[in-house]
């Protein structure tokens, strides 16, 4: 929720994307390594990041155990991608 609050407003913005990249996305770019960390560090937040939103938006209960296997080979798959 507060990242979703913080694009409304430019410095909340800067502050927000200065700390994503800097506490998720820069330490998980290291852990993936290369080829393609950055790009396969910013897949993963954004898949992260939406499947979320909607989960909590749509669901009331525990996830579907389809949904569950979706994101772990979803996100397997961009681990493993070079």
């Amino acid at each position: 929720a507060m990242m979703m609050l913080a694009i409304a407003d430019p410095e909340a913005k800067e502050i927000a994307r200065k700390g994503l990249k800097r506490h998720i996305l820069e330490p998980l770019a290291e852990w993936l390594g290369p080829p393609n960390a950055e790009s396969r560090a910013m897949d993963m937040y954004s898949v992260m990041s939406g499947f979320t939103i909607q989960a909590r938006m749509l669901d009331k209960g525990r996830m579907p155990a389809a949904s569950v296997k979706w994101l772990a080979k979803t996100m397997q798959d961009i681990v493993d991608r070079s």
